[in-house]
């Protein structure tokens, strides 16, 4: 039987950094979910993601700067995370993922209650 954790838990478990401040990997399950067509159910397993965060500054490359510098600014709507209660999540090829906190279902092997 799997071990339960709570949301909190969770929540703490994808947030984690290393020490140079990158995100650690983790395993994750959820279900899917849209509200205006009222379609969804399907789970979703997701294998070593990560949490999409800006890296640290002083990690960056010579290179990476001056590309950074080169890129125009472009204005973005703030995601609001914390009100819409979702995480965007970086699948181990690259993909962004958006997951809605209260679908997750399992993160670790380990099932997640509320």
């Amino acid at each position: 039987m799997k071990q339960a954790i709570s949301l909190k838990e969770a929540l703490q478990i994808i947030e984690t950094k290393d020490v140079n401040g990158f995100p650690i990997p983790f395993d994750i399950s959820f279900r899917t979910l849209n509200k205006n067509s009222k379609s969804g159910g399907a789970l979703r397993t997701l294998q070593q993601a990560t949490i999409l965060t800006s890296l640290p500054k002083q990690q960056l490359t010579d290179q990476q700067k001056a590309a950074n510098l080169l890129i125009a600014n472009k204005s973005r709507r703030k995601p609001f995370h914390f009100l819409n209660r979702t995480r965007n999540l970086k699948k181990a090829n690259g993909e962004i993922a958006k997951v809605h906190i209260r679908l997750i279902t399992s993160i670790n092997h380990q099932n997640v209650e509320y």
